[in-house]
């Protein structure tokens, strides 16, 4: 968890739930999980493979960082604040067009979503 935590530029998203076949649950919110598990889990989703889109988890866009030909995105949502990593041309140009507080959805595609279990 700690190595996972600090490697990669923009860091992983982390959510803590519980798994149970191949979902886990944060609050109301059902979560994918490639494989089974059970018990308490800490999911983890790349920036980069998450994606402002019409469906899935509703979210507020609440901070817009352009890094060059990348737009990051911070997403205010019921599993915290997800960062959201767009890239390519597509996202440098469109980047303003998300700003101010707008509602966005963000989804992952669940090959993507390793889940650590939680040690306490």
């Amino acid at each position: 968890m700690f190595v996972a935590s600090f490697i990669g530029a923009p860091p992983i998203n982390l959510v803590e739930g519980e798994a149970k076949g191949d979902a886990v649950r944060v609050g109301d919110i059902h979560l994918p999980l490639e494989g089974t598990a059970s018990g308490p889990v800490t999911a983890g989703f790349r920036p980069e493979n998450l994606s402002l889109a019409r469906g899935g988890i509703q979210g507020v866009v609440s901070d817009i960082e352009p890094m060059g030909r990348e737009v990051l995105y911070m997403i205010e949502t019921k599993l915290g604040r997800p960062r959201v990593l767009e890239g390519g041309f597509g996202a440098a140009r469109g980047g303003p067009r998300h700003a101010g507080r707008r509602r966005w959805s963000s989804s992952s595609t669940a090959r993507h979503s390793p889940a650590f279990p939680t040690s306490g």
